[in-house]
């Protein structure tokens, strides 16, 4: 795009054309990327910048993120991105009805787990009852234990 500059990046600001002033609103800048420029190999990749230029330029022959751009959690988000835009509706419904299910099965075990944890206090509170009627009316057989138990869990 630009011949004239070998900068991979460049970065403009609007100008007023006759007077040369600078447009004051800085949200509007235009950077323009020409990955033909990047020549970077991926063992050759130093900061953030280098690892976003190689993933867009060598996104369609990348299989999986390399170790080396993988410590950037926005690119492996990307890969993932990009590889769900080439997937075909079929293969992108499956993919979604495994996600689901992946959501569904860790609430699964969050409810187990809270579910353990109810039962558990359950439990605590019956044999806590049960020391102190013990200690209160001496020892019970243990058919008492077990309908004092049923009793408390019936109700």
């Amino acid at each position: 795009m630009f011949k004239e500059s070998e900068k991979i990046i460049t970065h403009f600001a609007l100008k007023e054309w006759d007077d040369s002033f600078v447009y004051p609103d800085r949200d509007l800048e235009l950077f323009f990327v020409e990955l033909p420029k990047f020549k970077k190999k991926l063992a050759d990749l130093e900061s953030i910048t280098d690892k976003w230029l190689y993933f867009m330029k060598h996104t369609n022959s990348l299989e999986i993120v390399p170790d080396s751009m993988g410590v950037v959690p926005e690119i492996d988000r990307a890969f993932t991105i990009a590889n769900e835009a080439n997937l075909t509706l079929e293969e992108l419904q499956q993919l979604e009805k495994q996600e689901r299910f992946i959501l569904d099965w860790r609430g699964e075990i969050a409810f187990s787990r809270e579910e353990g944890k109810t039962e558990g206090r359950e439990e605590g509170k019956r044999e806590l009852i049960i020391s102190l009627l013990e200690r209160l009316l001496g020892k019970f057989d243990i058919n008492k234990k077990n309908a004092l138990i049923n009793y408390q869990v019936g109700n």
